[in-house]
């Protein structure tokens, strides 16, 4: 998972001064990253092969689903990081919301991106850091932790 944050996004449709209030935390994520982190999502997550045709499926949060289309059906929503005309990366899923400053604050609005773009539509720039996450039910914290890093 790569993250970048502070970074403008538009919404399909929406209207210059929305596109420019829309910031929200951006998670560059690849397929299996929210069954890894045991994040339920309604609708559906991406997956190597639509990412690979270059689909443009995302996710994006409860609370950011709510605070921009409030009692609408975000499937089918266009998203674009990076610029303000088409193509727009579709909404395929919603994720339960995440407490990314606390259980006691509220859910943050955050979406994810795929980690490969879609042509013409670039995300930013290369990021300072990237995370890796891997879970396992059986093997031991330490064995997985020398395969992951190759020790």
């Amino acid at each position: 998972m790569l993250i970048a944050s502070g970074n403008g996004i538009t919404l399909e449709g929406g209207t210059p001064d929305e596109a420019r209030g829309a910031c929200p935390p951006v998670a560059i994520v690849s397929p299996g990253y929210f069954e890894a982190m045991g994040i339920r999502v309604s609708g559906r997550t991406p997956d190597w092969a639509g990412m690979n045709a270059g689909d443009g499926a995302m996710v994006v949060s409860r609370a950011f689903a709510d605070h921009h289309w409030p009692g609408q059906d975000p499937i089918g929503k266009g998203v674009r990081g990076n610029g303000t005309t088409p193509p727009f990366y579709r909404v395929v899923g919603v994720a339960e919301d995440v407490r990314g400053k606390g259980l006691d604050a509220p859910p943050i609005e955050i979406v994810y991106f795929p980690v490969k773009p879609i042509e013409g539509a670039p995300l930013w720039g290369s990021p300072s850091h990237a995370y890796v996450v891997v879970r396992s039910s059986s093997a031991p914290t330490t064995a997985l932790s020398n395969a992951v890093t190759g020790v």
